[in-house]
């Protein structure tokens, strides 16, 4: 698509709370929203105070003498963020049919200092708060927009803007979660005269494994480990057993231990078998009969983190139970595809120790039935342009707490609009309009790709996670996300290891979600 001059500029983000005031009528609540760029840059000294947003690493040709050595970083690219104070965006107020209400374009009143503050009263009752970017030649326009239905809004907001032309000297965002600082070391388990298996450290940021017990190596980070022993297969190899289809294998559990890093030194790592204890077991796991699994995993909980225990096959097979875990701290992850749904589920297992039977696990949930995905024409009480997007077949009844509706839809002209929809459950979603005739007659165009996509959980954690990982900084930074179904295109400002520090406790808390892709 040809570039276009920018009207406007969408995204949505992070949120913290409302300001109090000390004596007299309390001020009326507003939403107050800032702005901020990525830009790329060669990670360094001089930046490397700076939040991080993604990275990219490059590596060094390889000697071609030494095939067999591991290739040394070149150099590493990292997504920065700076306050944008002149932002050139457009929000809008839509109401609950998607019909536009306000917009506070550049230069309104309620525009100071590049930073918009409005009160949350102007968002009616399951309107939306809408950031967008508007570029327009005549009568060829490129819309990229994302809606947030008000009851997921909550103060004060950060929204990325799309690239722009930023000035040398940039002062760039250093608040934000950041990795902790990791040490590189080696340690010896204690084989029990044995040494064949796979040994290693899971750790709540990566897992790390080594088929010899001999200076095992790993990143020691500021959290808890969970030292393992697995049995071994006969292809495992030092080369590919730190790949993620090594992970995903099924490999009976034979010993374990929760450690810090005081625990590592020179002196061989002494592990818990499984059945050093009468409570523990090797109980029956029975995969689901009723659907497609891609993957079955068991994760345990510990110190409030999650760590991986077990991968399951998708046949019947024992897995490891060991009671000093507690019972009520383990948990299934499954993925697959159910009725023509793709889904990830995560279940506590409510009596492991009796073995876990997932038969008919899929059948017993109450979801909604899957339809191919297509813009139809409906009523204006659902859409103020008469176009709904058809996400599914038959309404939610299972208390979905939130869906996100993707659509990119072409003109074969040059026009597009993109745009994500973040509400409570619907069927048939109503497009919006925006107040620009041009872009309101795309919506009965040419739908080239869309989602949607049902979160089940009672943890507001949960929710927040799922507004946080629709995200591609990089590709966002260089412009390279346009047909990307699951970018948020000026998605929420969060730091990259904040979003895989959430995205990696979810192995442990209760969700379903279910999608629907059309690509």
């Amino acid at each position: 698509m040809n570039k276009l001059t920018p009207l406007a500029i969408l995204t949505p983000l992070i949120l913290a709370g409302c300001g109090g005031s000390s004596g007299g009528s309390a001020p009326a609540p507003k939403y107050n929203i800032e702005f901020a760029s990525f830009y790329v840059e060669k990670a360094a000294s001089s930046n490397s105070t700076c939040s991080v947003y993604a990275e990219e690493v490059f590596y060094e040709d390889p000697d071609p003498a030494k095939p067999d050595e591991e290739p040394e970083v070149d150099y590493k690219n990292v997504v920065l963020a700076t306050k944008v104070s002149s932002p050139s965006v457009r929000v809008a107020i839509h109401d609950a049919n998607g019909r536009m209400i306000k917009d506070f374009v550049p230069g309104a009143a309620e525009w100071k200092n590049g930073k918009l503050s409005f009160n949350q009263s102007l968002i009616p009752s399951n309107g939306y708060l809408t950031t967008y970017q508007l570029l327009q030649r005549n009568n060829i326009v490129f819309l990229d927009a994302v809606s947030y239905q008000k009851n997921v809004l909550n103060g004060s907001m950060t929204f990325t803007t799309p690239p722009a032309t930023l000035t040398q000297e940039k002062k760039c965002i250093t608040s934000g979660a950041k990795p902790p600082t990791f040490t590189s070391k080696k340690q010896t388990f204690d084989d029990r005269g044995e040494p064949t298996g796979v040994f290693g450290f899971n750790t709540p940021d990566g897992n790390y494994w080594s088929v010899s017990p001999l200076n095992a190596e790993l990143e020691l980070g500021n959290k808890p480990m969970l030292a393992v022993r697995y049995d071994r297969h006969v292809d495992d190899t030092q080369d590919n057993i730190n790949e993620s289809e090594a992970e995903s294998r099924y490999r009976p559990l034979q010993e374990y231990r929760f450690i810090t890093g005081t625990n590592l030194g020179t002196k061989p790592l002494e592990l818990k078998e499984i059945g050093d204890s009468n409570s523990d077991s090797k109980p029956q796991w029975y995969p689901p009969q009723d659907a497609t699994i891609d993957s079955a995993k068991l994760f345990v909980k510990y110190s409030g983190y999650s760590y991986l225990w077990q991968a399951l096959p998708n046949a019947p097979e024992q897995f490891s139970f060991a009671s000093s875990i507690g019972s009520s701290n383990y948990y299934l992850q499954t993925e697959g595809t159910f009725n023509n749904w793709n889904f990830s589920q995560v279940d506590r297992v409510s009596n492991p120790a009796s073995g876990i039977d997932a038969t008919n696990s899929m059948s017993a949930l109450d979801v909604p039935m899957h339809a191919p995905l297509e813009l139809m024409a409906c009523s204006s009480s659902a859409s103020e342009v008469g176009t709904c997007l058809r996400a599914y077949q038959t309404p939610d009844t299972g208390n979905a707490r939130i869906q996100r509706s993707f659509v990119n839809v072409d003109d074969n002209a040059g026009g597009q609009i993109r745009h994500t929809i973040y509400s409570k459950p619907n069927d048939m979603p109503g497009m919006f309009s925006f107040g620009n005739s041009v872009v309101d007659a795309i919506w009965s165009s040419n739908l080239v790709s869309a989602s949607a996509s049902l979160l089940y959980t009672s943890d507001t954690s949960v929710e927040d996670t799922f507004l946080k990982v629709h995200r591609d900084p990089m590709a966002i930074a260089q412009d390279d996300y346009n047909s990307d179904t699951n970018v948020d295109s000026f998605g929420f400002l969060v730091t990259d290891y904040d979003v895989k520090y959430h995205a990696s406790t979810l192995d442990t808390k209760d969700y379903l979600l279910l999608d629907n892709t059309k690509k």
